[in-house]
């Protein structure tokens, strides 16, 4: 097996904080190792902040709507405010992109395939679905680990 550097080798039982706090100091590392619980763990943190931000930022404005006279006094500041939400979870997103790249490719590194596979996630309809339950069910395989990955 390749001896790893600290920064390049994956954390096997990775508590969630750890796996959040190394998906985050990791930010742009495409190079190294991710373990199945540091993907899983990542993935669970970031499906729970898409859909809090989704509940936070969009229900008070759907709820709103069914309110005719709330909906005729302030219609423009309702605008400005759905945009304003808009943009911050489209800021939001775009931050959370490249580490969840790296992330998904410090993954397959560790499953013994190529980075490269992440592009699988473009995709339209099983990339952004499909195909992160299918890296996160392989298998480790560190007797397959490349030193240009480390």
């Amino acid at each position: 097996m390749l001896p790893l550097p600290p920064e390049a080798s994956p954390l096997p039982g990775a508590s969630p904080v750890e796996a959040v706090k190394r998906f985050f100091q990791r930010y742009a590392q495409f190079r190294g190792y991710a373990s199945r619980s540091e993907y899983w763990w990542t993935q669970l943190f970031l499906v729970i902040l898409v859909i809090g931000g989704y509940v936070a930022l969009f229900v008070p404005f759907i709820l709103s709507s069914g309110n005719p006279a709330a909906a005729e006094s302030d219609a423009s500041s309702s605008d400005a405010r759905l945009l304003i939400s808009m943009l911050i979870f489209l800021v939001v997103n775009l931050a959370l992109t490249i580490p969840y790249l790296a992330l998904c490719a410090r993954r397959l590194h560790d499953a013994g395939q190529s980075g490269w596979l992440t592009l699988l996630l473009f995709i339209p309809y099983i990339g952004p679905f499909i195909i992160p339950i299918v890296f996160g069910l392989m298998p480790s395989r560190p007797d397959l680990y490349r030193p240009e990955w480390s």
